[in-house]
């Protein structure tokens, strides 16, 4: 049975920090810092300007209000979820056969969409793909994701050697984290979570339909892949599995399908995506004020979230899902854990060490009352992390150069 497009809502006043993923912002704060960056950036801007738009513009077939409708009329109710400023950028359709889009250009990025992705999509499923393919233009993705296109197809062998060893890590690591943000801003644009599954498990290859309907709705399928796809990783970690996970670095420019699943799953059980829909166009504006006045200290706080969640739904025999808003709550908002399934947390610490060449080394130590023994016990729990001084949250930086130390105690909950 045809499934019935969704009504769009808009979501003015939303900003790209709302949805934009911590590794990518911070990832994209350090890579704007190094210093070969600048150099790429003016090569590839100019290949780019002479050899990307014009080739679109008069080679490929663009979509509009007159010429495909159906397909404009999701695109642009991704434009209005998203709140893109007018002029939207252009879209075309190219011939290619395989399933994908992406999103290029300098001065005024356009959407690109593979043939075989626009006969295969449905029109909710088209919002999600379009919706990725703006969250990157919104976030400022672009311009990077023309820098490694260009690495890999327009530079010659000189820049490569020259270039490629000092760059191409922290990009490649980069593109796969830029993919998240872009993942939750197609989330906010088709509205379904199941229709941004059903979107995913098409980009992972499944294959039509032959006659009979599936047993279980696409999150179900995802979810339960992604609970075998666990049992061969042997950790749940998000946070540790995306820091540590070293088979991607070479060469990847996207996150593992389940990864993907999993961080859009994660996003909407810690609540995130619900505050973003229920919202008035101002409490959004208020969101993104508050979250960009220290984005630092926002982004590890909720890792901080998920690596308590991890701990806790293991010692309090807890569900994550359940777990997950109700540490948001208590670690940004101060909100109490008495009566929840997880008071039995008394206090939350984080210590937070500068060590040499300004690194930064923090630990987590949960108190947890403990019944059986009649006392609280302390589980310290270790953050991945790579933050220099200069990335660590304002307030740490503060407290510490007022106390003239290397070290602090940080509460987070109690």
């Amino acid at each position: 049975m045809k499934r019935e497009e969704r009504q769009t809502v808009e979501l003015p006043g939303i900003n790209p920090a709302c949805y934009q993923h911590a590794f990518d912002r911070v990832t994209l704060r350090k890579m704007e810092k190094m210093p070969v960056l600048p150099l790429v950036s003016g090569a590839v801007i100019d290949f780019v300007t002479h050899h990307t738009e014009y080739m679109y513009s008069g080679n490929a077939f663009v979509i509009n209000e007159v010429s495909q409708p159906d397909v404009y009329g999701a695109y642009v109710a991704a434009c209005r979820a998203l709140d893109v400023p007018r002029p939207y950028p252009s879209l075309y359709a190219l011939p290619e056969s395989d399933i994908n889009a992406f999103t290029t250009g300098v001065d005024r990025p356009i959407v690109c969409a593979n043939r075989a992705l626009l006969n295969s999509y449905t029109n909710d499923e088209l919002k999600f793909i379009f919706g990725h393919e703006l969250g990157h233009y919104l976030c400022g993705h672009v311009k990077y994701h023309n820098i490694a296109r260009w690495l890999t197809q327009g530079a010659t062998s000189v820049v490569k050697s020259k270039f490629v060893g000092i760059l191409w890590p922290t990009l490649m690591s980069w593109s796969r984290y830029s993919e998240l943000s872009a993942d939750r801003a197609g989330l906010l644009a088709c509205q379904d979570f199941d229709v941004a599954c059903s979107a995913l498990l098409k980009l992972g290859g499944q294959p039509a339909l032959r006659g009979t309907e599936p047993t279980c709705s696409p999150s179900k399928a995802l979810e339960a892949q992604a609970a075998a796809f666990r049992g061969t990783m042997g950790e749940f970690c998000l946070l540790r599995r995306l820091y540590h996970d070293c088979e991607h670095v070479l060469g990847s420019t996207h996150p593992r399908l389940i990864e993907r699943y999993e961080w859009l799953r994660e996003w909407i059980d810690m609540g995130c995506f619900e505050e973003l829909m229920d919202a008035s166009p101002s409490e959004r504006r208020e969101i993104a004020q508050a979250l960009l006045k220290d984005s630092a200290h926002h982004d590890l706080t909720l890792g901080l979230v998920m690596l308590s969640a991890d701990c806790l739904t293991a010692e309090l025999k807890v569900e994550r899902k359940v777990a997950l808003p109700l540490l948001r709550s208590a670690y940004l908002s101060g909100k109490s854990l008495v009566g929840t399934p997880l008071e039995r947390l008394v206090m939350a610490e984080l210590g937070v060490l500068r060590v040499e060449s300004d690194k930064m080394r923090y630990s987590l130590e949960l108190y947890i009352n403990d019944p059986s023994i009649q006392k609280v016990k302390k589980v310290t729990v270790e953050v991945p992390s790579d933050d220099d001084w200069s990335h660590a949250p304002v307030e740490f930086r503060e407290k510490m150069l007022r106390s003239r130390t290397s070290e602090i105690k940080v509460g987070i909950y109690s």
